[in-house]
């Protein structure tokens, strides 16, 4: 018996033969004509021409090479797909190279070297894909003819809204509606996307789809079909759409939920908010902006002003609801006291300061073993009388030989004064060269000292761009208590992670 594998594939069409009719077909071909069927490739709901959505099919193409079947069955050609001819060599060529041939229920064995086959298949391939082509035309034609009539064409009709009997957008759930007002009337007010979206999560706002985040909101901000205004076909409707004809405009075509005049000032104020990474002049006045994290779920924690304080609040709660996280919530002011103390009682910590002495000790130790000022006094000696000599070959030389000479006197020069530096600190006693190094201590502890003073009372900007240079990131670990219907945070405790080390953050 020949191994042969069978391949499944049934797109939305519901006029197909359903994976299980394919599976008995290929079954009983298998029987006819000796083949042994040693594995199955499956692709549902896929049309035949999305072949970079077919993950099995792809998957069989690059099983071919491995010598472990000689045959596909398919119940029917365009089951393997209906690609134009140009693409379906694509395709077969690495099958043809394996040896491996396609069997379908209707016409047998197809064998990509006999020549007859090849054409008969060609002629049969196009045949599938103009289908196709015709098939989308005649689809874009049927729901072009809809939305001349103001009809919803296809596909579920935007959040807030209802197919009406007539088949035009009618009001839906009053709640989705009042909804729809609110993130229009929340946005002009000039709240960021990332704020009217808490509020509507917060506040169990109904919302389309999956439920509010940045991108169900922006959907809605830009749909012109909120204002009672028809819009089709100003996208292409179709993978082999080429129609040519204008978009569809029909106004006032059915029932607004927002005015003209609230849809044109939300677009305007998107236009103006597009080109900066932040509408916020200078990056805005949140020190700890960019650093934040959420222990309990690990997202990222962005700035918001409630009631004139600064808060820092979970982005994980707002994109993904309260069951990924409670929404933990930490005043800046707080989490920025506790990381001056923090890094005070790191970088002031006695045992710290005296382990930072014993190091430049050592240091100083180990590079005056290394200095040896006999050879150095040898070396200058020479590099003296080097320089004399090329002085005075130099006012011997032609003029052209000049710059030469120039060249060498600059570098000898400057070997001159490096040794000269090397003697000087050499000769400095030990003694001495650790009271200075003590100095420097004393000094780096002086100003760690004045840290909280300086920090506080640093531009923002400024500020916030020193905490980046030192710090990674800050994990936050807060409590939530209720407080008659209001949540009250906590901040317990958590980590920071400097560029060099980690430090705890002391439990509060």
């Amino acid at each position: 018996m020949i191994n042969a594998v069978g391949y499944i594939r049934m797109s939305s069409d519901k006029q197909e033969a359903s994976p299980k009719q394919q599976r008995e077909e290929i079954i009983a071909l298998a029987g006819r004509e000796g083949y042994k069927l040693i594995r199955w490739y499956m692709d549902e709901g896929i049309s035949g021409d999305a072949t970079e959505k077919r993950i099995d099919f792809q998957r069989m193409i690059n099983d071919a090479n491995g010598g472990e079947f000689k045959a596909i069955l398919v119940w029917n050609q365009d089951r393997f797909g209906r690609f134009d001819c140009i693409e379906a060599g694509w395709w077969i060529h690495p099958l043809r190279k394996a040896g491996v041939y396609l069997v379908d229920t209707t016409t047998g064995k197809i064998d990509w070297n006999d020549f007859t086959s090849r054409i008969l298949y060609t002629v049969v391939q196009e045949g599938k894909h103009a289908y196709l082509r015709d098939l989308s035309k005649n689809v874009c034609r049927g729901l072009r003819a809809k939305a001349l009539l103001g009809q919803w064409p296809n596909g579920t009709p935007p959040f807030g809204f209802v197919i009406g009997g007539d088949g035009k957008l009618a009001l839906g759930d009053p709640l989705h509606v009042r909804a729809v007002q609110r993130v229009f009337r929340e946005y002009l007010a000039g709240n960021s996307m990332m704020a009217i979206v808490e509020m509507m999560v917060v506040d169990n706002e109904p919302g389309p789809g999956v439920g509010w985040t940045i991108n169900t909101l922006k959907v809605v901000l830009k749909n012109r079909h909120y204002t009672g205004d028809f819009v089709w076909g100003d996208r292409p409707q179709g993978k082999y759409s080429t129609a040519t004809e204008e978009p569809i405009e029909i106004p006032n075509n059915h029932a607004s939920i927002v005015s003209h005049e609230t849809f044109d000032a939300v677009q305007k104020r998107r236009l103006t908010q597009r080109g900066g990474k932040t509408p916020k002049r200078n990056g805005g006045s949140f020190v700890l902006s960019g650093l934040m994290k959420c222990e309990e779920c690990g997202s990222p924690m962005y700035g918001q002003n409630v009631k004139g304080n600064p808060y820092f609040v979970c982005s994980g709660y707002v994109s993904r609801g309260k069951s990924f996280c409670s929404r933990n919530s930490v005043r800046e002011d707080v989490v920025l006291e506790h990381v001056i103390g923090a890094i005070e009682a790191a970088y002031l910590n006695p045992k710290t300061i005296g382990d930072l002495r014993k190091e430049l000790h050592r240091q100083v130790d180990k590079e005056s073993t290394k200095v040896n000022c006999t050879k150095l006094k040898k070396r200058l000696a020479k590099v003296e009388k080097d320089l004399s000599t090329a002085r005075r070959n130099m006012a011997l030389a032609d003029a052209e030989l000049r710059p030469d000479y120039e060249q060498v006197l600059r570098e000898l020069k400057s070997e001159q004064q490096h040794l000269t530096t090397e003697i000087k600190a050499a000769s400095v006693p030990k003694k001495q060269m650790r009271a200075e190094q003590d100095q420097k201590v004393d000094g780096a502890i002086q100003l760690f000292s004045q840290l909280r003073e300086t920090l506080l009372r640093a531009d923002t900007v400024l500020l916030r761009e020193f905490l980046r240079t030192a710090i990674d990131k800050i994990v936050v670990r807060v409590s939530k208590s209720k407080r008659g219907r209001k949540n009250r945070y906590h901040l317990l405790g958590g980590d920071i992670h400097m560029k060099v080390y980690d430090l705890g953050l002391t439990a509060i």
